[in-house]
C-alpha cells in the first residue's frame, strides 16, 4: 500500500472535535476518514508528498520548515502527536500566509526544470525514480497531480 496524503477541509465542529479526541488514535483515524467521505473538497495527492515538498522547496519532508508556508501547505501547520500515522492540520486564520506564498511560487517554472533523477538522489519516498521507464511515468503522474 504506502503512505498517501489527502487534503480536505473540516468545518470548526470537526476541527474543535479532533483537538478534543486527544491522542485515541483509533477514534481520531476513524472520524477523519468519516469526515473525508463527507468532503466535497477532499483532495488526494496519493504517494507524491514528498516530491511536491520538494518541489516547492528544495528539500523532502524530512527537512520540515515550521516558518515556511510552503513547507506547511504540504505538512500543514500543527501535528497530531502520538499517531502512527501523520496527520496535521493548518487553522483558517493561518491559511492566508500560505495561500499568498502558493501564489508567488512560479509552479511553471519549478516544473521546466523538475528532475526526477534529483528525487531519487534526494531518496524521496516513494522511491519509483530508479529507471527511466518509471521516471517519465512518474514525472507525468505528478504533473497530472498538480493540474487537479
Amino acid at each position: 500500500m504506502g503512505l498517501i496524503a489527502n487534503y480536505s477541509c473540516l468545518s470548526d465542529a470537526n476541527l474543535k472535535e479532533l483537538k478534543a479526541m486527544g491522542s485515541e488514535e483509533e477514534e481520531i483515524l476513524e472520524s477523519v476518514e468519516e469526515w473525508n467521505d463527507d468532503d466535497e473538497l477532499l483532495l488526494n495527492i496519493d504517494k507524491m508528498w514528498d516530491v511536491l515538498h520538494f518541489v516547492l522547496t528544495g528539500v523532502g519532508t524530512d527537512h520540515k520548515d515550521d516558518k515556511n508556508p510552503l513547507s506547511q501547505a504540504v505538512l500543514g501547520i500543527t501535528t497530531v502527536e502520538e499517531l502512527s500515522d501523520y496527520l496535521a492540520y493548518t487553522e483558517y486564520d493561518k491559511l492566508a500566509d500560505i495561500v499568498a506564498a502558493l501564489e508567488q511560487f512560479d509552479m511553471e517554472e519549478a516544473l521546466e526544470s523538475f528532475d526526477m533523477a534529483a528525487c531519487k538522489e534526494a531518496e524521496l519516498y516513494p522511491n519509483i525514480c530508479t529507471t527511466m521507464r518509471k521516471r517519465k511515468k512518474s514525472k507525468t503522474n505528478f504533473f497530472m497531480i498538480l493540474n487537479k
